[in-house]
């Protein structure tokens, strides 16, 4: 049964799905003795191309846009674990599990395998945040959280270099997710009120934090990456990696599928 674990040393939860390991890799392998790469090679046909035989014996159908299923090999499922007890999973405080309920799905961008979506048209990207927008709507009414996100390339973890995204759905807020909730109302905003927080921020200024990162970011223009009439690029203050951005809306707005037709388009 999938199920996460609580972490005691970090304060945050992991989550177990023992079925993952049996999922094809067609991603990087270390090398061998004698192997010359550290690629593996892909003798058989591309299983989330058009016609393609996924692992679990079924057909991709011959879409022609986008194309979203099921994932054969789920970290999260909603299979009835919402009736297990967890006293039975937690037999004290320091070793805690919960069972968890969820889906995860595969978004497929296009058929071309070869097309990333940086190739692609505005028509073709267009269809694919129509997508996204559209399982939102269709996922957030039965679950806390929903994810869509991507792995690309082999140095991060991709399994299939088609071009494609993934999403998972869950019953509870992830680690980071549920951090950067919580620190949206707890955390303390000492260069404006000392000891207040972002909660008592909001409601004594009425703004948003978020929108007031968009708003000096956009006065002084240091991490300004690009900008149109609806969304800025910004390269946070606080980033880890070399390369990180970070894109907002100059309006506020809570989800991806509230957005207007107008406001979709980047």
């Amino acid at each position: 049964m999938n199920h996460r674990r609580y972490n005691p040393l970090r304060d945050e939860w992991v989550i177990v799905a023992a079925n993952r390991v049996n999922r094809p890799w067609q991603g990087a392998k270390e090398p061998g003795s004698g192997t010359k790469s550290g690629f593996a090679t892909l003798t058989t046909v591309n299983p989330l191309a058009p016609g393609g035989k996924r692992a679990n014996g079924l057909v991709t159908p011959n879409y022609t846009s986008t194309y979203v299923f099921d994932n054969d090999f789920p970290s999260l499922t909603d299979d009835g674990n919402r009736d297990e007890d967890p006293s039975q999973l937690a037999p004290d405080l320091l070793y805690q599990s919960h069972p968890i309920r969820g889906t995860c799905r595969v978004i497929c961008y296009h058929p071309d395998s070869e097309l990333s979506m940086v190739r692609m048209s505005a028509l073709q990207i267009e269809a694919v945040v129509d997508m996204w927008a559209a399982q939102m709507d269709e996922l957030e009414s039965k679950y806390e959280w929903v994810q869509i996100f991507e792995n690309r390339g082999a140095a991060v973890g991709c399994s299939n270099a088609h071009p494609h995204g993934q999403l998972w759905a869950s019953n509870y807020l992830p680690t980071y997710p549920a951090k950067e909730y919580s620190s949206q109302k707890r955390r303390v905003v000492m260069a404006i009120y000392p000891h207040s927080t972002l909660q008592a921020y909001k409601e004594r200024t009425g703004n948003v934090m978020l929108m007031e990162v968009v708003k000096h970011e956009l006065d002084v223009r240091e991490r300004l990456v690009v900008e149109n009439d609806e969304w800025v690029v910004v390269v946070p203050f606080w980033a880890t990696w070399p390369f990180e951005t970070m894109l907002l809306p100059k309006k506020h707005v809570v989800a991806i599928n509230k957005l207007t037709k107008v406001r979709l388009v980047l």
